[in-house]
């Protein structure tokens, strides 16, 4: 894989991407210190509008067990 650099990404992010969350992403709140959690999720929401949970995620197994 390759990395981009830092301006290749800022070009990408300013054109307001949508970032799609799967299950890790979601299952790793849980295993992450409360702190990293939280500064995470602070930052999902100056990003909320961007944010799209795929239906599939909730249904997944290892998910529904939280």
């Amino acid at each position: 894989m390759k990395l981009i650099s830092r301006k290749e990404f800022q070009s990408i992010w300013l054109r307001e991407p949508l970032v799609v969350l799967d299950t890790n992403v979601l299952l790793n709140l849980y295993r992450w210190s409360a702190e990293t959690s939280e500064e995470i999720i602070e930052n999902f929401n100056g990003i909320i509008d961007s944010l799209w949970l795929p239906n599939q995620v909730l249904k997944e197994p290892s998910y529904t067990l939280f």
